[in-house]
């Protein structure tokens, strides 16, 4: 590793965007980019417009203090507890650019994904643990229009939200059947 006194050290520096990009699924529709800097290493990264980023910024701040922390734990240190992290950089109050992390999902999609199944795909949780419940969709739409007073949507949550009950636990159980392989292959790994 170089030192900061090495003055033959030239930190990579962007060189280009690919071409193509990708608009993804989200509120706000980020755009997927891909930079690739001077040392050919291609970063994907998601540029959010419409967002806040920087109580996003913050809590990575947070996670990567907390990470020191445990790094300095020895019980926690033995057992390599870590929180993953991810770059954040916020351009103004309303844009920002984050890191890209390959093989996520967003927490509406493993729950209620309504788009098409394809082939090979599972339904998401709520069609399989859960099929007879209430469609998101109705509650959705049933409580949360803009024209209701907030009374009205209450009113409605208290009487159907019994019909609409948490599965995001068989998320987990799916993945990590028993505590041995949460611990060794868990969402920090």
């Amino acid at each position: 590793m170089h030192g900061i006194e090495d003055s033959t050290f030239s930190p990579p520096c962007v060189e280009k965007f690919e071409a193509k990009a990708t608009i993804c699924n989200g509120q706000s529709k980020p755009l997927k980019v891909v930079c690739v800097g001077s040392d050919g290493h291609r970063c994907p990264q998601m540029v959010k417009g419409k967002d806040d980023l920087r109580g996003d910024a913050v809590t990575e701040q947070l996670f990567t203090i907390l990470n020191e922390l445990l790094r300095h734990d020895p019980t926690a240190a033995r057992r390599s507890l870590l929180v993953r992290t991810y770059r954040v950089v916020p351009l103004s109050p309303f844009s920002g650019i984050m890191q890209f992390v390959d093989n996520t999902s967003q927490f509406k999609e493993l729950l209620v994904n309504e788009a098409a199944v394809g082939p090979g795909e599972l339904k998401a949780l709520h069609e399989r643990y859960r099929p007879h419940d209430v469609k998101q969709w109705e509650i959705r739409t049933g409580a949360f229009q803009k024209a209701k007073p907030i009374s009205k949507k209450m009113q409605y949550l208290s009487l159907h939200w019994h019909r609409f009950q948490p599965v995001f636990r068989y998320f987990v159980l799916e993945r990590w059947p028993d505590l041995i392989s949460w611990h060794t292959q868990g969402p920090w790994r």
